[in-house]
């Protein structure tokens, strides 16, 4: 017991002691977000993955990646709920397809999309200008 205090006691006092990280800086901010929509039974989604998953590579501190499956009931009223919770419901529920992602900035707009045609690397560049808060072309 007593060595579990003292390591108590030294985790607080390390967390008192330590320099504001940008992270927590930037904490009250809201991350951009990368929203895909995506189901078992999606060809589209089949050929976006193996490019999304290197494209979104070192981004994932500065961009919450989101997957809301709508493969089955179950998983819809899963990513319905998921969706209310970080305030992007509306994007949820105006969506009517699967194998794409929305980009979303800090304060819950769309701002731009990835689609299974694009190029690992024009899907980092979308990303980075995400992550930056640079406008989408």
């Amino acid at each position: 017991m007593k060595n579990i205090l003292r390591v108590i006691s030294l985790m607080f006092s390390i967390a008192l002691l330590a320099p504001p990280s940008a992270s927590r800086a930037d904490s009250s901010k809201p991350k951009p977000m990368a929203v895909l929509f995506y189901a078992d039974w999606c060809t589209s989604c089949k050929l976006l993955e193996p490019k999304y998953e290197p494209a979104r590579a070192g981004l994932e501190d500065q961009i919450q990646f989101v997957k809301l499956d709508v493969t089955n009931e179950a998983t819809q009223q899963k990513a319905r709920a998921t969706a209310q919770a970080l305030g992007i419901g509306p994007l949820y529920t105006s969506n009517h397809a699967t194998g794409w992602v929305a980009l979303v900035d800090g304060e819950h707009v769309q701002v731009g999309e990835l689609k299974y045609d694009e190029s690992v690397d024009d899907m980092h560049a979308a990303l980075e200008k995400l992550a930056q808060g640079t406008p989408q072309s």
